[in-house]
């Protein structure tokens, strides 16, 4: 998958998220958007490829820090490849941002 096309699936994702929680939620979510990745674990096994353990070396040293629509497109698509899967939410929501947690696949292609 190129960098474009998961670009438009993230902001689709997003979008459905937010207005999913809307619906769902009495506070308002500002539109203002961050986000918070997540490998489903964080040991390494044998079935990863090589780029695949050092993705994971980097979320693993990265575990909370919140992210930009741009870091996330940089570092959860490379060499044409993503995450098998992704699992979108709402995390948490202030009054200046709305934090959405990508719990991801280790596993890209």
């Amino acid at each position: 998958m190129d960098k474009g096309t998961f670009e438009q699936h993230l902001t689709e994702a997003t979008q459905a998220t937010l207005n999913y929680t809307k619906e769902l939620c009495w506070n308002s979510l500002p539109d203002e958007v961050n986000y918070l990745v997540q490998p489903n674990q964080l040991d390494e096994n044998n079935h990863l490829d090589q780029p695949e353990k050092e993705n994971l070396s980097w979320k693993r040293n990265e575990l909370g820090k919140k992210w930009t629509r741009s870091e996330v497109l940089d570092r959860l698509c490379f060499e044409d490849r993503v995450p098998v899967w992704i699992n979108v939410s709402v995390r948490r929501a202030t009054r200046s941002a709305t934090t959405i947690e990508l719990l991801t696949s280790r596993r890209f292609r």
